[in-house]
């Protein structure tokens, strides 16, 4: 996509020389944390019947490596919005005080189209303009939402959550606008991507708080609860590129990672090549390997 800005983040921003670079150990200790948290969140969703399975990349460890992808700093999980509150709400009373859990659509000054879970008293700051003590190492939750059998009705939903997406992601950079000036001055490619992202959100920039409640009901929109088709508007590939047949996709099986086990679709191929590629057993080159940008951390 022309106006895709994750990767500028991930390929040629984390590796400035102002970042943080992790250290071996360093990630060791990272991903030995999100084990940890991911064993926890695993545990509640068992004990109050929410479904969730493994997402993106950290599904590809699974299938790839039978745990993280060496390089890899944070995890994954799709898990579906209606059951968001309540997880959160669980999670606070199974582990409280041990968990930050932002949720989109309902945390104060989040604009993110994704949940996350940070663990408290460590940092893992990729944000200037975040607050420490909200940014954790982190688990990404990324919403399932149901969406219309009708194909006119599902087109209209998937053209208004990309477009929602596009406008919160405008003003994500529009937020960050100081900070990204100063990061981008040796990154010409990334001029026009984020120009254009930001002059199409400045409707967003009227009552912020309000397009954003609004957009998370859109997302929302289609209530039916056993619809031929879940979609995942936020992931990887956003609507179009992340809608699924709920029977193939909703089941799941036990996978190994690391020392443990987690929930992964069973329609394994067709969800890796939907994502990854037909190739996607392939290690990427060293220099189209993701990473995190990253400015402070502490475990």
């Amino acid at each position: 996509m022309a106006l895709e800005t994750m990767y500028l983040f991930k390929k040629h921003f984390a590796c400035q020389e102002n970042m943080k670079i992790l250290t071996q150990q360093e990630l060791q200790e990272v991903q030995r944390v999100l084990l940890e948290m991911a064993e926890d969140i695993k545990l509640v969703c068992k004990e109050n019947n929410i479904f969730y399975m493994l997402g993106g990349g950290t599904a590809l460890g699974a299938i790839r490596h039978q745990g993280f992808i060496p390089w890899d700093d944070d995890m994954d999980l799709n898990i579906f919005h209606s059951d968001l509150d309540r997880f959160a709400q669980a999670l606070e009373k199974k582990f409280p005080g041990k968990y930050n859990v932002q949720i989109p659509g309902k945390t104060k000054g989040y604009f993110s189209t994704f949940a996350q879970v940070h663990k408290k008293g460590t940092v893992f700051l990729e944000d200037k303009g975040q607050k420490e003590e909200e940014a954790g190492i982190k688990i990404d939750l990324f919403p399932i939402e149901n969406t219309f059998d009708s194909p006119i009705l599902r087109k209209i939903h998937g053209m208004g959550c990309d477009a929602a997406h596009l406008l919160l992601s405008g003003y994500r950079l529009w937020l960050r606008r100081k900070e990204l000036k100063e990061i981008s001055k040796n990154v010409p490619q990334a001029r026009w991507p984020f120009f254009i992202k930001r002059m199409v959100s400045l409707p967003v920039l009227i009552a912020p708080g309000l397009w954003n409640r609004m957009f998370h009901k859109w997302f929302r929109i289609c209530r039916k609860e056993h619809s031929r088709y879940v979609v995942i508007p936020s992931g990887r590939k956003h609507f179009f590129g992340e809608l699924y047949e709920r029977e193939r996709y909703c089941h799941t099986k036990d996978v190994p990672f690391e020392d443990s086990q987690f929930a992964l679709t069973e329609d394994i191929q067709e969800y890796m090549e939907h994502l990854y590629g037909k190739d996607y057993m392939e290690l990427p080159p060293e220099e189209d390997r993701e990473r995190h940008m990253l400015y402070k951390f502490k475990l």
